[in-house]
């Protein structure tokens, strides 16, 4: 992260998204995917401090999820993911650890299902950012009329970047509705709005208090200047 939010899982995404520093495509000459302190997507010269492990921390702002007779919304949401490398070689995966929502209308309890797998990939030599994760569940109780709402999904993000940020959003990403659920829940939910950027925290310091790179960036670098470093 739910599914009523937002946010949720963009953290996931994303929340996921660099969080797993994934995976690049096999043609692409450059094959390491690094967390960037500024907006490079190729060969970033502002790498994070490497090799000290740490966490990608995804942070949602206002979103919004629909599931049919009810609206959920929530102030924002905080996703953290496993410790990773913050340069990884190939295709790999990265896991959100928590997901933590806050300011919830709609329902008296959502819970995000974790650990969630996530991948991270650039699917051109020059662009083309993808968060995803499969099989994401979300439920939501103390929905009015005492109904409960459980979906499941397979997103798809694609990481937006601009010149202070790189993030995702869910753009009306559709849930299928799963067991349990009561009999008011709409077949379809949808994730409506819910935009999350990334922070970078190293685990140089008792988590969760290490030293925190603030909207960082996913860049696509070379093994010689891995290497060189």
């Amino acid at each position: 992260m739910k599914i009523v939010k937002l946010t949720m899982l963009a953290a996931i995404a994303a929340i996921t998204a660099m969080a797993f520093i994934g995976a690049s495509t096999a043609t692409a000459t450059p094959s390491w995917i690094a967390v960037c302190l500024k907006a490079e997507l190729l060969n970033c010269k502002s790498l994070a401090t490497h090799p000290l492990l740490g966490r990608l921390v995804a942070l949602g702002g206002k979103g919004t999820f629909k599931a049919g007779f009810v609206t959920i919304e929530c102030s924002g949401s905080e996703g953290w993911s496993v410790q990773n490398e913050s340069q990884q070689n190939g295709v790999s995966e990265g896991t959100v650890e928590s997901m933590t929502l806050k300011g919830c209308t709609g329902c008296t309890s959502i819970a995000f299902a974790t650990p969630q797998a996530a991948t991270l990939n650039m699917e051109t030599e020059t662009g083309g950012w993808r968060s995803k994760a499969n099989g994401v569940k979300v439920k939501f109780t103390g929905c009015p009329f005492s109904q409960s709402c459980t979906y499941e999904a397979n997103l798809n993000f694609e990481v937006q970047m601009n010149e202070t940020e790189a993030f995702t959003e869910p753009k009306g990403a559709a849930f299928k509705r799963i067991e349990p659920s009561t009999g008011l829940c709409a077949e379809t939910g949808k994730w409506e709005t819910g935009k999350a950027v990334f922070d970078w925290e190293l685990d140089n310091a008792a988590f969760p208090n290490g030293t925190r790179h603030k909207n960082v960036f996913p860049s696509l670098i070379g093994k010689e200047l891995i290497k060189a470093l």
